[in-house]
């Protein structure tokens, strides 16, 4: 066999023995001053080499064990050797020619157990090479597969330093953590210095997401502290003095526990606000200020009532009038800021503009509206309404879940609000394993759906001529009648008074194709004066059967009045049920009659249901900061109101359940989301008005 080939350091045995006895010349610690005579057997020659290497003779031990690989190139103490002869390589600092050790190892033995220790070895050596980009691209391909603790903390504190060379600091935090988890006690003072550096390089975000991956407490504190000092450096003196009493509390002993209480008493008088007040914002004025004055109402009933309730400092009501304005809305937002408001409710309308500065001056902020994306702004960013994301999971989870349908249409109007529940609709039924079957929008200027409808049940396109021939008697025959054989067909009885039902020879188009009604409901997202012109010619082109779905505009008198008799059995979601048989909702409806003299609706549950929530978070005497009302929103512990159980998640947004409607005769009816009706719409559809 041919001698392994090392890195050009093979030499003849000669010269070998040779150098050895120049090296009697060397420095005690580099070879021995009378070296023995080379041994005869690889394992007699690997005791030399390590006999030597223990005495400190490197330079004695590196040429036994470069002979061992010469002449016995095949001994399974082959892997054994490149690895010391590496790590001698390293002793001496000749990690150029380490690495090729390590590297001509692995190239020859990738599979034996010295493997790994080599793979680590190099990954050290590079390093110190400032090869550090080459350790990040080696490492993946084998991190998950070392074992053993001392190797994964020379591993993980490797893997920190190179990211940290890179400035790339969370990372260089995320490997100390791991490393920290198996470090000896004797090298834990050093990896801490190093955890420390790191993490106050830090920005926010990475604090926040390294909060969420770490598992040493050490770090754990680490972080801590780093997100409050952050804060404070980024003005956000009421987050920094939550985060510092939360760090207090969990690490009195610390070693900055010092520092975080100076830092706290620092911070004291940045973070004094009123927290008897809170701030309203509503378009009292403009095109809104009939839904502004509705939501006052229930606003000022949740006040009275929680001040009722309350033993200390009754609560306080600042309201500014946004105008319906977004420029006039900001600054209201502003002059509660400057008022030192607790908190902040509102506005409906224009709301972007206001939760900007909300974000901005760190005041919790609740939001009604629908607006979608407003909660992205930041995290003092609330909000509590219906939102269609709701409405469509409750409906494709009835109708799949409960009620088994599978195949659904819609049918939309072309505009932003239509396109949305198109899209919602579409991805909370396809997430159930649903379908939609048929799908067309239409002009919501128009008044004619002819064309559309005729699309969505494929008769838009005229019969070809062929096949219409298949439908007449064959002249050259005679009439069909006359035929051999012949036998008329069955034709199914229909009953004229069939709610629902119209005779086909009744109709002008008595040549078109039968309507493809290949599905088992149909969502029409619309407003109670379109469903008006809608839903009747749904009906007279034959789309009958089927279940009628629409949203929360569907809940209003206006539409039983324009199209009562056509959908009925419908069913739709809604954020407020009145007639509702909950105690909750009845004391509610039954108080809100009494001060205003009528029945409230959803606007006015919504904002009585949306200052509760917040009267009851800053009121809590365990909160004594704004950043402590948004962290008791955010616990995702759903509360009760006259709206539904609604919680909020991490992002601001409401989870809420929602009321599920049916209508019958001239009432929505309240139903069990988790029971079918006992009966559906098939059955109470008037016949539509001949043309």
């Amino acid at each position: 066999m041919m001698p392994i080939q090392y890195a050009g350091l093979t030499r003849p045995i000669g010269i070998i023995l040779a150098c050895l006895m120049i090296a009697a010349c060397a420095p005690r610690g580099m070879a021995p001053s009378a070296p023995p005579p080379v041994a005869t057997t690889d394992r007699a020659l690997q005791v030399q080499a390590e006999t030597a290497y223990q005495k400190g003779e490197l330079l004695t031990a590196l040429d036994y064990y470069q002979v061992l690989i010469q002449n016995f190139p095949d001994s399974p103490l082959i892997p054994q050797a490149f690895l010391k002869i590496g790590r001698i390589q390293t002793a001496l600092d000749d990690d150029l020619a380490a690495v090729d050790s390590y590297q001509q190892l692995l190239a020859i033995y990738p599979e034996r157990p010295e493997a790994m220790d080599a793979r680590i070895e190099m990954l050290g050596a590079l390093q110190r090479l400032g090869r550090n980009q080459e350790i990040l691209d080696a490492a993946p391909a084998f991190a998950d597969q070392v074992q053993g603790d001392i190797r994964r903390f020379r591993l993980y504190t490797i893997l920190g330093d190179a990211h940290a060379a890179l400035a790339a600091w969370d990372q260089a935090v995320y490997f100390y953590d791991l490393a920290m988890t198996d470090a000896p006690a004797i090298h834990r003072a050093a990896l801490e210095e190093k955890m420390k550096t790191a993490v106050a390089m830090l920005q926010e975000d990475q604090i926040e997401l390294l909060l969420g991956q770490v598992q040493d407490e050490t770090v754990v504190g680490y972080l801590s502290f780093q997100q409050a000092a952050t804060m404070a450096g980024a003005s956000a003196y009421d987050d920094a003095v939550w985060l510092l009493t939360v760090f207090l509390e969990r690490f009195p002993d610390h070693e900055y526990a010092p520092q975080a209480r100076a830092l706290v008493e620092q911070l004291a008088g940045k973070v004094a606000y009123d927290r008897y007040a809170l701030g309203c914002l509503l378009p009292l004025t403009g095109p809104y200020a009939l839904f502004g004055a509705r939501a006052l109402d229930g606003i000022q009933l949740a006040f009275s009532e929680i001040n009722t309730m309350q033993d200390g400092l009754p609560a306080r009501l600042v309201v500014k009038d946004t105008g319906s304005d977004p420029n006039q809305a900001a600054r209201a937002m502003q002059a509660l800021a400057d008022a030192k408001v607790a908190a902040v409710i509102g506005p409906i309308a224009t709301a972007e503009s206001a939760a900007e500065v909300a974000q901005e001056r760190r005041i919790p902020i609740m939001t009604i509206s629908q607006r979608e994306g407003l909660t992205a702004i930041g995290d003092n960013v609330f909000r509590n309404f219906i939102t269609p994301r709701m409405q469509a999971a409750v409906l494709s989870s009835y109708m799949l879940e409960t009620l088994g349908k599978r195949r659904f249409a819609v049918l939309y109007p072309d505009e932003i609000y239509g396109r949305t529940f198109r899209d919602m609709f579409w991805e909370e039924i396809y997430q159930r394993g649903g379908e939609i079957v048929a799908l067309e929008a239409y002009d919501p200027a128009k008044t004619d759906f002819e064309d559309v409808i005729k699309k969505l049940v494929g008769r838009y396109y005229d019969t070809p001529e062929d096949l219409k021939a298949l439908r007449e008697p064959l002249d050259l025959l005679g009439p069909l009648t006359a035929l051999p054989g012949y036998r008329p067909p069955v034709e199914e009885a229909v009953e004229e008074n069939v709610p629902g039902r119209r005779s086909r020879s009744a109709r002008q188009d008595d040549d078109a194709p039968p309507p493809i009604v290949d599905f088992e409901a149909i969502l029409v997202p619309d407003s109670p004066k379109m469903l008006g012109l809608v839903i009747p010619q749904l009906v007279y082109h034959d789309v009958v059967n089927v279940t009628l779905l629409g949203t929360n505009l569907w809940f209003s008198e206006k539409l039983l009045k324009e199209a009562g008799e056509y959908v009925q059995g419908a069913v739709l979601p809604s954020g407020f049920y009145p007639a509702s048989q909950s105690p909750r909702v009845q004391t509610f409806v039954a108080a809100f009659e009494a001060v205003y003299g009528r029945a409230p609706g959803f606007i006015e549950a919504i904002a009585y249901d949306s200052a509760r929530i917040m009267l009851n978070a800053m009121l809590d005497p365990n909160v004594w900061l704004r950043a402590g009302i948004r962290h008791t929103l955010t616990k995702a512990v759903p509360v009760e109101g006259v709206t539904g159980k609604v919680a909020f998640d991490g992002n601001g947004e409401p989870v809420k359940d929602l009321v599920l409607l049916q209508i019958e005769g001239n009432d929505f009816i309240e139903i069990d989301p988790s029971r079918a009706p006992v009966k559906g719409r098939s059955d109470d559809i008037p016949p539509a008005p001949l043309p």
